[in-house]
């Protein structure tokens, strides 16, 4: 039985982070889309449970870009990876960079949300500082 050569785990490993942030951004379009004004405590939720899906996504990305590294660095200094291979992980990653331009948008339109009334626009606002503030999930 043959290992896989280390290329093609590290361009999986960016293929899987492109899917998981072309998930990400469509759930916020969605949200954005379907939910034009917050109304109410039940709409604020809906967003807040989206910025949480957020959280866990941008952990997933982070963690699949660093076991990226972490294969491409031990298949370059193991001898399982050559340096001509690098080019085809870097076209894997390609598509992960214009969707994360996307996301940004997204995430531009999502934050730009309006709220019917000032309460609601105040507890949208201090959901949005605790995003910002704390981009990926808290363990503790």
């Amino acid at each position: 039985m043959t290992l896989p050569s280390l290329t093609l785990v590290a361009s999986g490993l960016l293929i899987a982070a492109f899917v998981l942030v072309v998930a990400a951004a469509l759930d916020l379009t969605r949200m954005r889309f379907t939910t034009p004004m917050l109304q109410g405590r039940a709409d604020l939720d809906r967003f807040r449970r989206a910025i949480n899906r957020q959280r866990w996504a941008s952990l997933g990305v982070i963690v699949f870009l660093v076991c990226t590294g972490v294969v491409a660095l031990v298949g370059l200094l193991g001898g399982w990876l050559r340096a001509d291979d690098l080019p085809i992980t870097i076209g894997a990653g390609l598509p992960l960079l214009l969707v994360e331009w996307w996301m940004k948008y997204a995430e531009r339109r999502f934050k730009a949300v309006p709220a019917a009334n000032a309460k609601v626009r105040a507890k949208w606002e201090r959901a949005l500082r605790e995003w910002e503030e704390s981009p990926i999930p808290d363990w503790g």
